[in-house]
């Protein structure tokens, strides 16, 4: 069976089941991937001057100083039950609700807050800024970057 190589904050898992056809034994692999906050630090600490500028140019500044490297996820469990989006409250016991504010968002998840407000995106401008990344990345496809790959990139 082909090999492949694993990257940081991914995994693989070999799975055999039972065909539906003549009760042979197959083999799936199941790749599981997601960008670990500590990966995300790493990168962002060691960005040079120029890198840091664009990402503030872009709005993102707020991650520069993110100084999560990993995540409860039994505290974030909670967090998301006991929250209502609609309203901003957390509930806690059976009538007690306090109301969030972005600064206490902040403050759970340990992420920066900032001031800018993020619209959807609108279709014509994604590809455009998919297609401009490419450009930048020389990549021939969306598909091609990676946290990995562009990490490599900006290494060089």
């Amino acid at each position: 069976m082909y090999q492949r190589k694993q990257l940081p904050g991914s995994a693989v898992s070999n799975s055999k089941r039972t065909s539906a056809i003549k009760g042979k034994k197959v083999v799936q692999e199941k790749n599981y991937t997601r960008c670990t906050p500590a990966i995300l630090s790493d990168l962002f600490s060691g960005f040079d001057d120029q890198q840091k500028h664009l990402v503030k140019q872009m709005g993102f500044d707020g991650l520069l100083t993110m100084r999560l490297t990993k995540l409860n996820k039994q505290f974030g469990a909670w967090v998301l039950c006991k929250l209502d989006p609609l309203s901003a409250n957390l509930f806690v016991g059976s009538r007690n609700k306090l109301r969030l504010i972005c600064e206490d968002v902040s403050l759970l998840s340990g992420i920066p807050c900032g001031r800018k407000q993020i619209l959807p995106a609108i279709k014509d401008d994604v590809k455009d800024v998919k297609d401009y990344m490419c450009h930048i990345f020389q990549k021939d496809s969306f598909d091609g970057l990676t946290i990995m790959a562009i990490q490599k990139i900006l290494e060089q």
